[in-house]
């Protein structure tokens, strides 16, 4: 796959986008690798058909979702938590800071070049990377 599609795709799929701490859980139909990502953005399923077919082995389940009711449920509920989530930067740091998100650090190496330094700084708390961002 392009770095250019994972790229977009990463930076639509949220202001910042964010692995959450526990992975899907369900039978899979088919061998592939299941996502499961939460996002309002009108352009996700045009997104998720080009990262699909890009990527044959790997299934992303969509659901267009706004607000945090659901995802705080699901926190909660300790299940049907989200691969990938879209947040606000404002929300971001609430869930960094209460442990709720997992770090990405590792794997934006090279992204900061892409952002203004305010808009890389929005998705970061402590040193460590949450997110990438969808607009600079």
């Amino acid at each position: 796959m392009g770095l250019k599609l994972v790229k977009r795709l990463i930076a639509i799929c949220c202001a910042a986008i964010m692995a959450v701490g526990a992975a899907a859980c369900g039978a899979n139909v088919d061998s592939r690798t299941e996502i499961t990502v939460w996002s309002w953005e009108p352009s996700m399923k045009q997104v998720i058909a080009s990262f699909e077919k890009e990527n044959p082995d790997i299934h992303v389940i969509w659901k267009n979702t706004s607000g945090y009711d659901n995802l705080n449920n699901a926190i909660q509920d300790g299940y049907g938590i989200p691969d990938v989530v879209q947040l606000e930067y404002y929300a971001l740091r609430q869930y960094a800071v209460s442990g709720q998100l997992v770090a990405i650090t590792g794997r934006t190496e090279g992204y900061g070049d892409f952002y203004t330094p305010g808009t890389w700084a929005s998705v970061q708390l402590n040193g460590r990377v949450y997110g990438l961002p969808m607009d600079s």
